[in-house]
């Protein structure tokens, strides 16, 4: 696993995200080896997840609220919101504060290189 994990990270670590030297202190500092610690992160990590992607999905509700439902006339603030996407940089402050390396290094079942290749959000 920890060897899948750091190649896994190291395939998407980028020259913008630090040197090589960076990525080797970043996987020596973080890499967590006992089972029972990795487990209790696993949990924390993913009621993080549930907690940004449950709000998000509470937001985006409410933004569309106005086009979704008979609440009147709709005006263009209304489309706006509606439409406006509050996860959509989510990913890429993932890497930029190296939640995504720390994630896929640990857990690197759970990341697909596409993710990040693409550009598009990142699932749990």
């Amino acid at each position: 696993m920890l060897k899948k994990g750091v190649k896994h990270a190291a395939s998407l670590w980028r020259e913008e995200d630090g040197t090589i030297f960076d990525f080797s202190n970043f996987v020596k500092n973080n890499y967590i080896a006992d089972p029972e610690k990795r487990k209790a992160v696993f949990r924390k990590v993913s009621g993080y997840f549930e907690s940004l992607l449950g709000n998000y999905n509470e937001i985006t509700l409410d933004l569309k609220k106005n086009l979704d439902e008979a609440t009147g006339d709709i005006d263009d603030i209304d489309r706006m919101f509606g439409t406006f996407s509050v996860s959509s940089h989510l990913s890429d402050d993932f890497y930029a504060n190296k939640i995504a390396f720390f994630r896929c290094s640990q857990f690197s079942l759970l990341y697909s290189r596409g993710k990040r290749k693409t550009g598009t959000r990142l699932e749990p």
